[in-house]
């Protein structure tokens, strides 16, 4: 992810091609990221290639910048990724283009409010399904006004654009939350920051 919005290309090694890692590759690539694999594989959805969670390979990702992604022609299928659903909510809010991101059936049971809620608070619009369990086709998206004690679940409509720096408090500790906000982070003017009851895991930070 943040090889793909970096400038020049990352050179990745023995990356582990499990499915959270297919659904995030093809992702990038449909947004005009250019990713080179050995003996040039194919990762596209409904290759007949079988991949498991012990499969590695080495791949370069030429970076286009930070304001260098392009609007998908189609829906960004992540699978059953929650992370991936949460960290892509917060960089793509950062975005200047609306994308929807759908997962599976058990993907559109988990609960998104708690990175729709701060990456809104940033100034980013985002729909979401308000009952658990829709098919991708099937959900009816529409914006909720407040949140209240109302839950939100995938696919997730995200339009981008202009963001503003934020503290925010999480109110449960949870390194997802804080990743995705600051990678939308990103795109503020200003500093963004995230107070944690307890300390979470620092992989983003790093």
């Amino acid at each position: 992810m943040l090889a793909s919005i970096s400038e020049g290309a990352t050179h990745i090694k023995n990356l582990l091609m499990g499915d959270d890692v297919l659904h995030m590759l093809r992702a990038f690539s449909a947004m005009g990221v250019q990713i080179d694999y050995p003996n040039n594989l194919d990762i596209k959805e409904g290759c007949n290639k079988l991949y498991t969670s012990s499969s590695s390979i080495d791949i370069y990702v030429h970076g286009v910048g930070m304001k260098g992604l392009k609007r998908p022609s189609r829906d960004i299928f992540l699978g059953n990724s929650g992370t991936g659903m949460r960290l892509l909510s917060g960089l793509l809010s950062g975005q200047n283009f609306e994308v929807r991101l759908t997962g599976d059936e058990s993907l559109s049971k988990r609960p998104m409010r708690r990175i729709v809620e701060p990456l809104r608070k940033m100034g980013a619009e985002i729909f979401g399904s308000r009952s658990p369990g829709v098919s991708r086709r099937d959900a009816r998206l529409g914006k909720v006004q407040t949140l209240g004690q109302e839950e939100i679940y995938p696919p997730l409509q995200i339009h981008g654009g202009r963001l503003k720096a934020i503290s925010y408090r999480l109110p449960i500790p949870s390194a997802q939350v804080k990743s995705a906000i600051l990678l939308a982070g990103l795109y503020t003017e200003g500093l963004t920051s995230v107070i944690e009851p307890i300390k979470t895991r620092d992989h983003t930070e790093r």
